[in-house]
């Protein structure tokens, strides 16, 4: 978003291996990422980073003047955060060992958001994107669980078949084609190395407080 809005930034990458530093913990308040600093002020939770940038640097403008598609905008941000980035982690991080009806639930909960995302997208081919014609606030929210779409087929078999979610699949090669997002997408290859050690037991996230 900050790429999006032309403003100069640095990252600093967080290894989620081991706990946080002092330095980190004084920053983001329970060690959450990511964390934004901005003016000595530090902000968590990318709902709030990307409201907070929103109001700070308005133009070009990413959240609509409208107030319905605002609304919707938020709502669409709550769900991604709450439904359907939980539930695509879920799939993603239980083991295959795990007991067939539990599987069968996990499964059950994010095929229910996938399919509430190829409805919405199709509803008024009007709009490109999940409000509008250009990318906001929900697609911003959403990138960067649609662009982990193919680690999760990867590793859990996962198929989202084009005859089945055609709207989800034009979405996500529609938003691999927005500048902004070009410049922060990771390729798949590298998003599969860096899930690998989590998947298969050899590396765990570490508690965010030392102990």
């Amino acid at each position: 978003m900050l790429w999006m809005k032309q403003v100069p930034y640095t990252i600093e990458t967080i290894n989620l291996d081991q706990p946080r530093s002092d330095n980190f913990l004084e920053l983001s308040h329970y060690g959450k990422v990511p964390c934004l600093v901005h003016e000595g002020k530090s902000i968590i939770e990318s709902a709030a980073i990307n409201q907070y940038i929103e109001d700070m640097f308005p133009k070009p403008r990413l959240m609509s003047l409208d107030p319905y598609k605002r609304a919707l905008e938020r709502i669409l941000t709550h769900w991604c955060n709450v439904y359907f980035a939980p539930s695509m982690f879920s799939m993603l991080f239980e083991k295959p060992s795990y007991e067939n009806l539990y599987k069968e639930e996990i499964e059950f909960e994010f095929y229910e958001q996938l399919s509430y995302l190829e409805k919405w997208l199709g509803q008024g081919k009007e709009k490109e994107y999940m409000i509008d014609n250009a990318v906001g606030f929900a697609d911003i929210a959403l990138f960067p669980f649609i662009q982990r779409l193919p680690v999760l087929e990867h590793f859990r078999d996962v198929n989202i078949d084009p005859s089945l979610y055609p709207n989800v699949v034009e979405y996500q090669n529609l938003l691999s084609t927005v500048e902004g997002f070009m410049e922060v997408q990771v390729p798949v290859d590298e998003l599969i190395k860096e899930y690998e050690p989590y998947i298969n037991g050899k590396s765990t996230l570490k508690p965010i407080w030392k102990p």
